[in-house]
Order: C-alpha cells, then sequence, then structure tokens
C-alpha cells in the first residue's frame, strides 16, 4: 500500500492541534513564533533600563558639557528611586516618570536606555513646544542609525565619543560607586538650544508658480 502524504505530514502536527489542517497549523505555529521575538525586546528593554537606573555619565564630564551650553542643567530625566545617581538636583525616576513631566522650562539632561530614547525625545519635544525659548536639552545617543535621529533635526552636535572611552559610572547601592568598562561603540551628545517664541514659518516656494 503506497503511503500517502496524510501519513507522512499528519503526525507532525501535535495532539493538542489534530482539530488542524496541516496549512492551518503551519500559519498557527508562525503567528505563535512572532510573539515570543516581541516577548523577548521588552525583556531587553526591561534589563537596560534596571542596569541603567544605577548608570550615569562621570561627573567631571557631565560639568563639562554642561559648561559648553552656557548654563547649569535643571533636570535629570531618568534616575534611581532614590537619587543616586542624578546628576541634578530635580530628577525624575521610575515614580515619578520623565514622561508624565512637563519639562518645558528646563535645561534637561536626557541619557534614558537607548530602547526608550525615541519616546523620550518624543516627549520632551512635546513639551518645548509651550515655551520653545526657555527648554533646552542635551541627549545621549548611540552613534548608528536608529528611528530616534529624526527628532534630532535642528539640534547640534556636542561630542562624540570613540570606541575605548572611560564615559559612564554606577552607582549601585549594592555594589558602591565605580567607573565602568569603556565604550564598545561610539557615542554622542546633541545640544538642542532653547528656540524662537514660535516655530520658523515654512514657506512653500511653489505657491506661485
Amino acid at each position: 500500500m503506497p503511503i500517502s502524504r496524510t501519513h507522512i505530514t499528519r503526525p507532525l502536527i501535535p495532539k493538542d492541534f489534530a482539530h488542524l489542517s496541516l496549512s492551518q497549523f503551519r500559519h498557527h505555529r508562525t503567528l505563535a513564533s512572532v510573539v515570543p521575538a516581541k516577548l523577548t525586546q521588552t525583556l531587553i528593554c526591561a534589563s537596560r533600563v534596571r542596569k541603567k537606573l544605577f548608570q550615569c555619565v562621570n561627573r567631571e564630564e557631565f560639568e563639562r558639557l554642561q559648561t559648553l551650553t552656557g548654563k547649569p542643567f535643571s533636570l535629570d530625566a531618568m534616575a534611581d528611586e532614590s537619587g543616586r545617581n542624578a546628576l541634578c538636583a530635580d530628577y525624575c525616576n521610575k515614580t515619578n516618570s520623565f514622561l508624565r513631566f512637563n519639562a518645558a522650562g528646563h535645561h534637561v539632561w536626557i541619557n534614558p536606555p537607548y530602547c526608550l530614547l525615541e519616546t523620550f525625545l518624543k516627549h520632551y519635544l512635546k513639551c518645548k513646544h509651550t515655551r520653545r525659548s526657555e527648554t533646552s536639552a542635551c541627549i545621549i545617543v548611540p552613534a548608528w542609525p536608529g528611528k530616534f535621529r529624526k527628532h534630532l533635526h535642528g539640534m547640534t552636535l556636542l561630542q562624540e565619543y570613540p570606541v575605548g572611552t572611560f564615559l559612564f559610572q554606577s552607582n549601585n547601592p549594592h555594589s558602591g560607586h565605580k567607573q565602568l568598562e569603556p565604550l564598545h561603540y561610539p557615542v554622542q551628545v546633541w545640544y538642542d538650544a532653547p528656540g524662537p517664541t514660535t516655530p520658523p514659518r515654512v514657506f512653500n516656494h511653489h505657491a506661485n508658480t
């Protein structure tokens, strides 16, 4: 008796999915494989957030960048709950999230985990829109392409650190204060200066053609 295609393929379908055809099972398996990938990205970001909570740029370098901008930073957009690693007297944390804080009128230091960078930038720019001439920031970003790049339009590249730079330190309540390992990739600092009271007009060069 010749072996039919059914005899070959049906045993590959688990008992719990025996009511499905082979094509239906393959479709289900394809959809199921997408969920873990998204979940993995979420878990990776959560891990980076926990790690980042105890990290900050070295104080000396922070103060140098502050001098370059011409005025003191008034808000650190992300620190741990106790503020151990906050670089400003006023800071946001998990309880008092930057994403719910009105940063208008502040000179903001923005250094979140890179997976949250675009979200932080969008919120900052939304706040700035209400008080453009009084709101400014420095943003720490990796020197690679990403969706966050479009939000840097019009800003100034203040500093770029090459691979091997000792830029970050940790202030963990368990392990104490320590210098972290040097950069494995270039990192940039972008400066967004206070803007005009009203956004610049956009002229349509084709209006009279």
